[in-house]
C-alpha cells in the first residue's frame, strides 16, 4: 500500500527477522533484491547491510540484475 510506505516498518520487521536469526546462532546472513529496488536496498542497509556482489539472477523474463548484501549478526 503506497500510502504506508516510509514509515519505517519494513526497516522494522527485517532487525526484528535479523534478532531471531542472531538468537538462533547465526554471525551472518546474506539478502538478495533486485538492482531497481532502491526501497529494499535501503532497508537492508539500514539494517547494516553491505553489498558483496552484483549478479544476474534468472527469471521467466531473462536474468534480472540483483545484488547480495551480507550483514554481520556479531555487531550489536
Amino acid at each position: 500500500m503506497p500510502w504506508k510506505r516510509r514509515r519505517g516498518y519494513a526497516t522494522q520487521a527485517v532487525a526484528a527477522i535479523l534478532d531471531d536469526a542472531r538468537a538462533e546462532g547465526l554471525t551472518e546472513v546474506e539478502i538478495t533484491t533486485d538492482l531497481d529496488n532502491i526501497g529494499s536496498q535501503r532497508v537492508i542497509e539500514n539494517n547494516g547491510g553491505v553489498l558483496v556482489e552484483r549478479f544476474e539472477k534468472s527469471g521467466a523474463d531473462g536474468a534480472i540484475p540483483s545484488l547480495r548484501y551480507r550483514v554481520d549478526l556479531t555487531q550489536a
